[in-house]
């Protein structure tokens, strides 16, 4: 009886599964199906495979909305937005991490606030500061403005994990010859790969799904 119970249980959760999968694979499925079908086929046959195999509107994308020249700044922004954001925040919460005082606290603990803020109810001030600055209309000043607005959770998640590393390595690597910069590219960075991985992925899906600030600085 017990094991036709489990047996009823886990066809059960494969059953669910399979379900939940085709819930959030159709959305997909219908944008793929629909890129191959004319307008007035789209309206009338919303949710069956298109009659022939169309490519207007692949065309009218490439040559009206110039989308290889978007895609290509999206790419740029991302990439150089999280390398600067991981650099910086790897580097600024490895020294909070080991200067550990009252000081080092309270910057936390104001990087930590800013988190609260959401960028709805500063947009309109923000904006007109970064008109002011002439950082308004260029991809140069829109990743300027991102690398702080994400810094302070890239900081919180590697703080975490800079503090589960032995101080006793660095020392090891001082006494071997190793300067404070080196110190933290050869030995402490390297160490960090699993929350610089999470940070990545993370980061990028945000910048990239992320209208609002671009529509505000470009």
């Amino acid at each position: 009886m017990m094991g036709n119970a489990k047996k009823v249980r886990k066809i059960a959760a494969e059953v669910v599964m399979v379900i939940l999968a085709i819930l959030f694979v159709s959305p997909a499925w219908i944008v793929l199906t629909n890129s191959f079908k004319p307008l007035g086929e789209i309206l009338t046959n919303t949710f069956g495979m298109p009659a022939s195999l169309y490519l207007g509107n692949f065309q009218y994308v490439l040559e009206n909305m110039n989308y290889v020249r978007v895609f290509f700044n999206t790419v740029c922004i991302c990439v150089f937005a999280i390398a600067f954001t991981v650099i910086l925040s790897a580097m600024c919460a490895y020294r909070l991490s080991r200067w550990n005082n009252k000081i080092s606290n309270g910057i936390l603990l104001l990087l930590m606030a800013s988190m609260i803020v959401p960028f709805q109810s500063i947009m309109l001030p923000f904006a007109k500061i970064c008109k002011s600055l002439h950082l308004t209309d260029s991809i140069p000043g829109l990743i300027l403005v991102l690398v702080p607005l994400y810094c302070p959770m890239a900081v919180f998640i590697f703080q975490g994990a800079i503090k589960s590393i032995p101080k006793e390595i660095e020392e090891a690597a001082q006494m071997d010859g190793c300067g404070k910069v080196a110190t933290f590219f050869r030995i402490i960075f390297p160490l960090l790969k699993p929350s610089t991985s999470s940070i990545v992925v993370l980061f990028t899906l945000q910048m990239w799904n992320d209208f609002t600030l671009p529509l505000i600085m470009l």
